[in-house]
């Protein structure tokens, strides 16, 4: 994540590596939660560049080809729901419907 400047980089490290909450990092860092949902997006389309050079040069991905099935990231629903500060209403496996 070299490539990435600091302020990008702390912000995509932060949610994607520990799991804060756009909240969350928006207080750790200091900044409104737009700025964080801004940084967040700029850094992770920096990130996505510096992979697909990188994977250009050690023969993974041909220049022509697309990194888009990589970039679409799928979170766990627990973690979407801290994200989100919602619960779940769906019921658990092996639970009774209500």
């Amino acid at each position: 994540m070299a490539p990435v400047p600091a302020a990008y980089r702390e912000a995509v490290f932060l949610v994607a590596v520990e799991g804060f909450s756009y909240k969350e990092v928006a207080e750790i860092m200091g900044t409104p939660v737009g700025t964080v949902m801004s940084r967040l997006h700029r850094g992770r389309k920096m990130l996505r560049e510096s992979l697909r050079e990188y994977a250009i040069e050690k023969g993974f991905l041909k220049a022509d080809e697309s990194l888009a099935v990589a970039t679409h990231t799928r979170f766990p629903v627990a973690k979407f729901s801290r994200r989100c500060g919602s619960t779940s209403t769906k019921s658990q496996p092996g639970s009774i419907a209500s």
